[in-house]
């Protein structure tokens, strides 16, 4: 599975790609026609069954620069704040602290607009990540815990580490 965003000339899509050999098809800037999708928790999901068609044709889509930015945006944290729980959400935060809790890590994010925590487990808990950091999250649960919010890993969650140093081998 990998994640995508798609558009059109007036609004964006999130989605959620099952079948791996369609990823030559999501590529930026490559107009498709997407049939026999699934729309669910705000994504759209594809799957083999699924047709994925590339348009040939001369007619380019036009999608505004603004569409552009505002699918790639990260939320501000104060926004999230007051999303509903259950909301899934895509960003790169900074990170303050780490903290290994049990079978989970729990990151501190922040911007200027506040703070608040990112708890990862599985296969997320062996990515090295320290203060300073960047974490670029796809598909992250909003939810709250002990009146604090916090972004969630789940079953379809990816994450990157963008490490702002380089680490020497020596």
């Amino acid at each position: 599975m990998f994640h995508a965003t798609v558009a059109t000339e007036t609004e964006f899509f999130r989605v959620k790609v099952f079948d791996i050999a369609l990823e030559e098809k999501f590529i930026p800037r490559k107009v498709i026609v997407i049939s026999d999708y699934i729309g669910y928790n705000g994504f759209l999901e594809i799957y083999t069954a699924s047709c994925v068609s590339e348009v040939k044709d001369s007619n380019v889509m036009n999608i505004p620069t603004s569409l552009r930015q505002k699918a790639n945006a990260t939320p501000k944290i104060s926004t999230l704040c007051t999303q509903r729980a259950g909301t899934f959400v895509n960003g790169t935060f900074t990170v303050y602290e780490v903290s290994l809790r049990s079978e989970f890590i729990y990151y501190g994010i922040e911007d200027r607009t506040g703070r608040m925590e990112v708890v990862v487990y599985g296969q997320f808990t062996k990515l090295y990540c320290e203060p300073g950091d960047k974490l670029r999250l796809f598909c992250f649960e909003l939810s709250s815990s002990l009146d604090m919010w916090q972004l969630r890993s789940v079953r379809h969650s990816y994450m990157q580490v963008c490490s702002l140093r380089h680490h020497s081998i020596s």
